[in-house]
């Protein structure tokens, strides 16, 4: 399960970066934030903790499909590991 959490956590937080000013999808990322919004662009684009419910459950569905239960650990637990490394390597 573990390995489920630091998967899922790293690929949301790979999406995360991606969608950053300077970034392969930097533009799409700023579109998303004028379109939708400050926070409805959160789950889509510029939160990584938030994004990992969503960008998680997706990944879960694909990779592991175990039970609803292992799903909701998984996913509650990529969302606090991605909490700590933003917190952990923040520039604030």
């Amino acid at each position: 399960m573990i390995e489920q959490i630091i998967i899922t956590s790293l690929i949301v937080f790979g999406i995360y970066c991606t969608m950053q000013e300077g970034m392969i999808f930097g533009k799409f990322g700023i579109w998303i934030e004028k379109t939708l919004g400050e926070f409805w662009a959160k789950p889509v684009a510029t939160c990584a903790v938030c994004m990992a419910m969503w960008y998680g459950t997706v990944i879960y569905l694909i990779l592991y499909r175990v039970s609803v239960l292992d799903w909701f650990v998984t996913v509650v637990a990529a969302m606090g590991l991605n909490y700590v490394l933003v917190r952990m390597f923040n520039d604030d």
